[in-house]
């Protein structure tokens, strides 16, 4: 088949928009100049960063930084010892990645949280709900949270595609001493030196926490203290208006469909016609990376982000080409 003449890449990694970015008082053009910024304004050590590892964010909320979410997630299976970790299935990232007493109960049609079944769970068990869900963009209620945190020990929300949804459940902490908010800058920073993310956390989990953390180099935590400097939300925004362009094309075909809102920066595709596995492999060999989650129940979908105008016209392009060799 021909292929493409625009190679695109639909991967959240890659994903640099082209909009002003707000930094204190200087204006970055995009964020590959927010590094040349935070040199020139001494931000990247700052000051205020020598010290501990943590800040207080809110009444009842701490703020503590990791090296990366991993590690965050690592610091929780410590602070736990042998609990049990109950993750709902399919899922995606680092969630997935975790080991040892999991237990993996599966999400409902649609992606809904199965609140029946985990009430029936243990009680000393560790939940952990991502929110947005990564895969399908799902996102838990106020109510949901409720519900679960009254049953179990501790609740992790994996908030870390929550600014597209602009609905995060991190104030929730303020109310509750058992829930736990994991975080990360919805895109790679510039300049960055290690991988780094942050907990939210009641202030009387400090101690636990910062216990089983790993140590985290003074340079990381500056990094977060200066980058937490910068306006995230027109990225955001501009990420969240690229879905809704990359939606309302999507829907015009016949190969695709789109069976799910998302609250996320991604949508997931479901291949009506053909073999998903051999769409994904075209896809890829026309330069358009989308993610085939490998799960059984998902072997009909995939997943794609919206990173520009340009890569949302190629994979339109390709998928109408590849449904007329069908």
């Amino acid at each position: 088949m021909k292929k493409s003449a625009m190679p695109a890449s639909l991967d959240l990694a890659t994903l640099i928009p082209d909009f002003p970015v707000e930094l204190l008082s200087d204006r970055a053009v995009d964020l590959l100049s927010l590094d040349q910024i935070l040199v020139r304004q001494g931000l990247a050590r700052h000051p205020h960063a020598a010290g501990e590892s943590w800040l207080r964010s809110a009444n009842n909320q701490i703020f503590s930084v990791s090296n990366g979410v991993g590690a965050a997630y690592d610091a929780i299976q410590k602070m736990r010892h042998n609990a049990p970790i109950i993750r709902l299935v399919p899922n995606a990232g680092e969630v997935t990645e975790l080991h040892g007493n999991i237990i993996d109960i599966p999400l409902l049609n649609g992606f809904r949280l199965p609140i029946g079944t985990l009430l029936e769970q243990d009680p000393a068990a560790t939940l952990i709900v991502s929110t947005p869900e990564p895969i399908s963009g799902r996102i838990a209620t106020v109510q949901e949270m409720v519900r679960l945190a009254r049953h179990f020990a501790l609740v992790v929300m994996d908030e870390q595609l929550a600014p597209f949804s602009l609905r995060r459940l991190t104030p929730l902490i303020e109310e509750w001493e058992n829930l736990v908010s994991i975080q990360r800058f919805p895109f790679h920073m510039p300049g960055e030196i290690s991988p780094f993310a942050w907990m939210v956390h009641p202030t009387a989990m400090r101690p636990l926490i910062q216990e089983h953390l790993e140590p985290v180099p003074q340079e990381t935590i500056a990094e977060v203290m200066s980058y937490g400097q910068i306006d995230t939300f027109p990225a955001e925004r501009y990420a969240a208006r690229l879905k809704g362009q990359l939606w309302r094309e999507l829907r015009k075909l016949s190969i695709v469909s789109v069976p799910y809102p998302s609250w996320g920066p991604a949508l997931l595709a479901q291949v009506e016609r053909g073999d998903r596995d051999e769409i994904v492999a075209d896809l890829h060999a026309r330069g358009i990376e989308v993610y085939a989650p490998p799960h059984p129940n998902l072997r009909h979908v995939f997943r794609a982000t919206a990173v520009s105008p340009d890569a949302i016209q190629a994979l339109k392009d390709a998928l109408i080409e590849i449904n007329l060799g069908l």
